[in-house]
């Protein structure tokens, strides 16, 4: 009996993923009332710190199959970025990356895609202008989330490095290395140094 339910909820699945196209463009290919569980095969386990700082396995961001993300956008981008990910799922503030379909069930508060399904690209240049804009940034008073808040600039200086010209080149990545440290370590005696320099890098290359 148990068996001919799960069958029914298949075809069922099966049913609703036909009312999507397989050539539709974002966000026409977002899968509602789907969910790829991890079912203790399907997750991937990778170093999400560039997505999320919050609602990752154990709390450990720099191996998980899950993070926090207040929107599909986000969750759908990280699946694409990330070589491992085959399909995304994204509801209740959480986003999880699979490496199969194998986990697909319905769940109402949900939705689904496959790597393909993602928004377009932000251009480099501005995603790190942008996101160093960002007022959460500004804590150079130590005064607010380190790990979150050097996690962040990393994201900003990794869209930097894409774009950065042979004349800044050594400053971005000497930066990219100590934010690092700061993430690896997380020595506070360094934290502010590391916020500093980063600022000031990028303000030279916004003045620029």
């Amino acid at each position: 009996m148990r068996r001919w339910l799960k069958l029914r909820q298949l075809v069922q699945l099966a049913l609703l993923r036909k009312t999507v196209s397989a050539s539709a463009t974002y966000p026409e290919c977002i899968e509602e009332g789907i969910v790829y569980r991890h079912a203790g095969a399907h997750g991937i386990f990778v170093d999400l710190n560039f997505f999320g700082s919050t609602g990752c396995w154990q709390n450990d961001c720099r191996s998980t199959d899950k993070f926090h993300s207040d929107d599909v956008g986000i969750c759908a981008r990280a699946c694409w970025q990330i070589q491992e990910c085959t399909h995304w799922s994204f509801g209740e503030g959480s986003c999880f990356l699979r490496k199969s379909e194998g986990g697909m069930e319905s769940a109402g508060s949900f939705a689904s895609g496959p790597k393909a399904c993602a928004p377009p690209p932000l251009p480099d240049a501005w995603l790190a202008r942008q996101v160093a804009k960002l007022p959460a940034l500004d804590c150079e008073n130590g005064t607010c989330d380190m790990v979150c808040t050097a996690t962040t600039w990393r994201f900003a200086i990794s869209a930097l490095q894409r774009v950065a010209i042979d004349n800044i080149r050594a400053l971005v990545h000497q930066i990219a290395t100590d934010t690092d440290t700061f993430i690896r370590q997380r020595h506070e005696e360094i934290f502010l140094d590391v916020v500093k320099n980063n600022r000031l890098v990028f303000e030279a290359v916004d003045g620029s």
